[in-house]
C-alpha cells in the first residue's frame, strides 16, 4: 500500500503509546512561516530581506536537526494552496540542512544550505501568480518567464540582502542539471556545485511530494523514484543514490514497500514484493507473475531489484 503522506509519521505513536516528537519544534515551524512571510513582503516592498529573523529560524533547524534523537523530520504538509509557497520553502530548508548532514557538511556548510533551501525560490515572487497558479500547461512564452525565476532570486538577493556569494550561486544554479539541459546557463557536469545539486533534489522531493494548481500531491515513493530516475541526467549519480539511501528512514517509519504489496514495474511487468534488506529501500526483491505482455508466467521469477539495474519499480 503507499506510504501515509509525508509527515504523517511525526505524529505516530512512540512504543509506550506517548505521541512521537519530530524533529522540529511546533514553534520553530511557526516562526518559520511567519518569516517566509515576511521575506515575501519585504520583496514586494523592495525591502531589505529579514536577515536577523531568516538567520535565527535557520539556525533553530541547524541546530535541531544536528541534536536530535529523534529518527523523524517533520516536514509541512500545506493544507491549501495560499500555504504551498511556504511551506515549500521550509520544507526544502529542512531536508537540505538533513541531507547536508547525512553528506558530513559541518555547521558552517549546514547554514548555507538552510539559507538556500529557504530562499531558493524567491524569484518566482517577481512572476505574475497566473503563471504560477495556471491549471493548464504553460505555453512557451510563459515557461520561458517561469525558467527566469532563478535569475530573479539571484539578482533580488544581491539587491536586498548580504548573503555571500554561496548562497547567491546555489539560488542562481538549482535548476542547472549534470546532462547540460537545466536552466538558466545549460550548464554540465557538476558545474552547477554540490551544494546547488543538494538543494536541487530537495527541492525536486518535495514538490512532487505536494500538491500544485496543475495536478495533486503525489506519494513519496514517486519522489523517490523520480530522484533515482534523474540520476545522472539532473544530479550526480552518488548525490541521488545517497538521498534515496539515506534519507527515507528519516521521513517514515513504514516500509516504502510493504511485503505482500503489488508493484508495476518499469518493464511493466507485475509483481509482489516479497523481502527486503532495508524497510526503506526501492528495490525490495519482488516475485513476477505477470509478464511486460500481460501475460501470466507459467513460471515467476523471483528478482532482487538491488541487482537488476534493467528494472524498477514505476507504480503501485
Amino acid at each position: 500500500r503507499p506510504l501515509p503522506e509525508l509527515g504523517e509519521e511525526a505524529q505516530g505513536s512512540s512504543p509506550e503509546g506517548e505521541p512521537k516528537r519530530g524533529m522540529i519544534d511546533d514553534s520553530l515551524m511557526k516562526e518559520a512561516i511567519d518569516v517566509s512571510k515576511e521575506i515575501e513582503e519585504a520583496i514586494k516592498k523592495k525591502s531589505l530581506l529579514p536577515k536577523e529573523a531568516v538567520n535565527k529560524v535557520v539556525d533553530g533547524f541547524v541546530e535541531s536537526i544536528q541534536s536530535s534523537q529523534t529518527a523523524l523530520l517533520n516536514l509541512l504538509d500545506a493544507k491549501n494552496f495560499d500555504e504551498t509557497t511556504y511551506t515549500h520553502m521550509i520544507n526544502v530548508s529542512l531536508l537540505s540542512v538533513l541531507f547536508g548532514k547525512k553528506l558530513n557538511y559541518n555547521e558552517t556548510g549546514l547554514k548555507v544550505l538552510g539559507l538556500a533551501g529557504l530562499l531558493h525560490d524567491i524569484g518566482k515572487t517577481l512572476i505574475s501568480p497566473e503563471i504560477l497558479n495556471k491549471t493548464t500547461p504553460l505555453t512557451e512564452a510563459e515557461a520561458d518567464i517561469l525558467r527566469k525565476h532563478p535569475i530573479y532570486g539571484y539578482e533580488l538577493l544581491k539587491r536586498y540582502s548580504d548573503y555571500g556569494g554561496i548562497v547567491q550561486k546555489i539560488v542562481l544554479l538549482h535548476h542547472e542539471k549534470v546532462s547540460g539541459k537545466g536552466y538558466p546557463f545549460g550548464l554540465r557536469g557538476e558545474q552547477m556545485g554540490e551544494a546547488a545539486q543538494i538543494v536541487s533534489i530537495c527541492d525536486l522531493f518535495d514538490s512532487i511530494t505536494s500538491d500544485h494548481p496543475y495536478r495533486p500531491a503525489r506519494p513519496f515513493w514517486a519522489a523517490l523514484i523520480e530522484v533515482y530516475q534523474q540520476s545522472g541526467i539532473s544530479f550526480a549519480p552518488r548525490l541521488a543514490k545517497s538521498f534515496i539511501t539515506d534519507i527515507p528512514s528519516y521521513l517514515a517509519t513504514e516500509p516504502i514497500f510493504p511485503v505482500g504489496s503489488f508493484v508495476v514495474l518499469s518493464t511493466g511487468e507485475v509483481a509482489e514484493v516479497i523481502d527486503f534488506d532495508n524497510p526503506h529501500t526501492i528495490f525490495p526483491t519482488v516475485m513476477i507473475y505477470i509478464s511486460g505482455n500481460r501475460e501470466i508466467m507459467r513460471y515467476p521469477i523471483q528478482v532482487n531489484l538491488a541487482l537488476d539495474d534493467t528494472r524498477s519499480i514505476r507504480s503501485l
